[in-house]
């Protein structure tokens, strides 16, 4: 394991705790192979920084000879830098800025990634591609890539050269990047470079989970994605009681040296298929996204093969980035000349309330739904349609539950909602609970958008006291339904949103 710089970091972390300037552009990437993964199938993700843009969306390109998807900035087109993302071949790629390979002029890397995602069906082509465009490129980046045949590999390039990394060839099956490139430390060690404080953290978490069983895409995408951490690599706990100096700023951290910044705009994942002699369609290649800050929202998956649904990527900017950046300045990260910090209690009350007692158990509810609907897909190849469709219902799902849950219920007190559900968006069941002031009759009931009652949960008499109801939709389609609960003293509506 790479040594700490302990000498001068926390004076440095000071003088950045009080400026509060943002970080340089930085971003961090990993690949696993089949060898590190729970399942066998390679991973590669990435956690983009770039507060100047931080309107991001998913654009599918057919421009190229290969349609593929990637994340964007906002108002994408076909001419459109790509910043992560995986084509029809099953071919996936992702980035992080090298500052020490030189600085771009023309062909940099998000132009780069969108020639190799439009043109590349595997690894090998792309190293091909970089051959031939040894001297032409000007790329200062290190590059991620996995392909079909089961290959996962970190790419440092240059303008002139480039050098390749096999994650399967490394001891524990995988390779972590920041914005340093190894081939320049000639074994020196890392301290001092760009990224080095992600770069350890990042190691120490993936290093943990490949030795606790396999890592496992919902550890890349509901914890990588949005871990904080202090100079020391240390992490900030939830909610963080003893950060904050000075008073005015109790429960606050600063982000300067975390994974997930206050400049960080989206994050991915992205998940392949088993290699040979595995059949797996190549599509079936997952591109997991967190549009917007990953503290501030949820992932979602989109293929290769079909649109990307209108929440992810509107006309303009994106409905669910838009969300995303409005928790962001309205909840997590909102204190005025003080753009990285987070506000600790917003995300984990210490009282079962807070953002991520939102995100995380809907995050849960999408990740169990795919892995169904990808076991059957496996299977029996689905029709496009039928992959728009399952895509298109958990994205219109989540940005609901931004809107309902989060956008219009945050500023309330977690503890002061007279009606909750949990999870929410579910499958296949969730529960209601309610604590009433005094005994009495109880109506609970759940009805569609149109005001149609589609279940009657309670009507009977109800001692003082918390309760519970479980509700479990069996016939009912995708989509958003309201509870209502009509008891002694209060009358009480919560959306839930049903995913099949």
């Amino acid at each position: 394991m790479p040594a700490r710089t302990t000498i001068g970091l926390a004076a440095l972390a000071l003088a950045l705790l009080a400026t509060g300037a943002a970080r340089p552009e930085e971003c961090t990437i990993g690949v696993a192979s089949g060898r590190a993964t729970a399942d066998g199938r390679p991973l590669l993700w990435k956690v983009r920084d770039n507060a100047g843009v931080p309107d991001n969306e998913v654009y599918r390109n057919t421009a190229l000879t290969l349609p593929f998807i990637a994340v964007v900035s906002a108002d994408g087109g076909p001419d459109s830098p790509a910043w992560m993302g995986a084509n029809l071949r099953g071919f996936a790629l992702v980035n992080a800025n090298v500052d020490d390979l030189g600085a771009p002029a023309s062909l940099a890397n998000g132009e780069f990634m969108r020639l190799a995602l439009g043109t590349c069906p595997s690894v090998r082509e792309f190293l091909t591609l970089l051959e031939a465009t040894d001297g032409l490129r000007d790329t200062h980046a290190n590059f991620g890539v996995i392909d079909t045949t089961g290959a996962a590999l970190i790419v440092e390039a240059s303008r002139d050269e480039f050098w390749i990394y096999d994650a399967d060839a490394s001891a524990p099956g995988f390779l972590i990047r920041t914005n340093f490139a190894c081939v320049d430390t000639a074994g020196a060690g890392i301290d001092g470079l760009a990224g080095e404080e992600r770069f350890v953290r990042s190691t120490d978490l993936v290093e943990a989970w490949v030795g606790a069983g396999g890592l496992d895409l919902a550890q890349v995408v509901g914890r990588h994605a949005r871990d904080f951490s202090d100079w020391a690599c240390r992490p900030f706990p939830l909610p963080c009681y003893e950060c904050g100096e000075p008073d005015s700023l109790y429960g606050w951290f600063d982000t300067y040296f975390s994974i997930c910044g206050g400049g960080t705009v989206s994050a991915a994942a992205i998940q392949g298929v088993a290699p040979p002699p595995a059949q797996e369609p190549a599509w079936l290649t997952t591109l997991w996204v967190h549009l917007g800050n990953p503290a501030c929202t949820l992932a979602l998956p989109y293929w290769p093969a079909a649109p990307v649904p209108a929440v992810a990527d509107g006309p303009g900017t994106a409905p669910l980035c838009d969300l995303a950046n409005a928790i962001r300045e309205g909840v997590v990260f909102h204190r005025p000349y003080y753009p990285r910090f987070v506000d600790s209690f917003a995300l984990d009350d210490g009282q079962g309330g807070g953002l991520w007692s939102v995100l995380r158990p809907a995050e849960a509810t999408v990740l169990a739904a795919a892995r169904t609907r990808l076991a059957g897909w496996r299977l029996a190849v689905p029709t496009v349609a039928a992959v728009l469709a399952f895509e298109d219902s958990l994205a219109t799902a989540a940005h609901a539950l931004l809107v309902l849950d989060v956008v219009t219920d945050m500023p309330a007190a977690p503890a002061g909602r007279p009606l909750t559900a949990y999870p929410n968006p579910f499958n296949p069941a969730c529960t209601l609970a309610f604590d009433l002031a005094a005994a009495g009759r109880v109506q609970l009931t759940v009805h569609d958008l149109a005001g149609r009652r589609v279940a009657r949960l309670l009507d009977e008499a109800r001692p003082a006291g918390p309760q519970q109801v479980a509700w479990h939709p069996d016939r009912l389609a995708s989509g958003v339904y309201v509870a209502r609960l009509a008891a002694p003293g209060v009358v009480a509506h919560r959306r839930l949103v049903l995913v099949r």
